[in-house]
C-alpha cells in the first residue's frame, strides 16, 4: 500500500524519502490521464458503463478472432456499455469540432472490433460543458460524439467548487445516458 503511505505523507507535510537517504522531494508527478479515467470510472460505472483496464489485463478485446500465429493481442478501450457504446477519456484539450488523426483512428478501430454503433471522447474544459454529436460514419455505420466536463475556475471555497462541479457531472451523465437511450431506441426500430 505504498499510495496510501504516500498519500498520508502528502496530507501530513512530511515531504517524501526515497531509498536510504535524507533528501525531502520538492515535488512529486501524477499521472493526469490515469486520474482523469478513474475519476470518470466513478461517473460512468454506476450508469452501467464497464471500465477495462490494460495495465492489469482485465476486459478488452482479443484483435484476432482466430489468430495462425503470433500472440493475439488485445485492445482496451477506457469505457464500454453493452458492447455498443465505446467512450475515450482524453486528459487533452480538444476542440469543439475537431478529433485529432489518431484519436479517432483509435475509437473507429474499438467500434470495428465490438461492432459497436456508438464511440465518443470525454475531455476536461474550463469553458462550458458540451455535449456534440460530430456526425455519422460510412461504412458499418454509426456515429462520434464529443463530450467536455466544466471543471470550475473561479470559485470562492472548496464547497462552491463541490457544487459547481456535481451539477456539471449531473448534466455530463444526462448527456452520456442520451447516447443509451437513443441506442436503444434505433434498436427497437431496426427489429420493426
Amino acid at each position: 500500500m505504498a499510495y496510501k503511505k504516500i498519500c498520508l505523507q502528502i496530507l501530513r507535510y512530511e515531504g517524501l524519502k526515497y531509498a536510504n537517504n535524507d533528501d525531502k522531494a520538492h515535488g512529486i508527478l501524477f499521472d493526469g490521464a490515469w486520474l482523469w479515467e478513474e475519476y470518470l470510472n466513478t461517473l460512468l460505472r454506476p450508469i452501467g458503463y464497464d471500465h477495462p483496464t490494460n495495465n492489469n489485463r482485465q476486459g478488452g478485446i482479443k484483435v484476432y478472432a482466430q489468430k495462425f500465429s503470433g500472440n493475439n493481442v488485445r485492445r482496451y478501450p477506457d469505457f464500454v456499455k453493452d458492447s455498443r457504446i465505446i467512450l475515450d477519456a482524453k486528459y487533452k484539450r480538444m476542440k469543439d469540432n475537431k478529433i485529432d488523426r489518431d484519436d479517432l483512428n483509435q475509437v473507429l478501430s474499438y467500434l470495428f472490433l465490438y461492432r459497436a454503433d456508438i464511440g465518443g471522447y470525454i475531455a476536461p474544459t474550463e469553458e462550458d460543458d458540451l455535449a456534440l454529436n460530430m456526425g455519422l460514419l460510412n461504412g458499418f455505420g454509426g456515429s462520434i460524439h464529443k463530450f467536455k466536463l466544466s471543471i470550475p475556475q473561479k470559485v470562492t471555497s472548496y464547497q462552491v467548487f463541490k457544487r459547481a462541479i456535481a451539477e456539471n457531472e449531473t448534466k455530463l451523465i444526462a448527456s452520456i445516458k442520451e447516447l443509451s437511450f437513443k441506442q436503444s431506441v434505433d434498436e427497437s426500430f431496426s427489429t420493426i
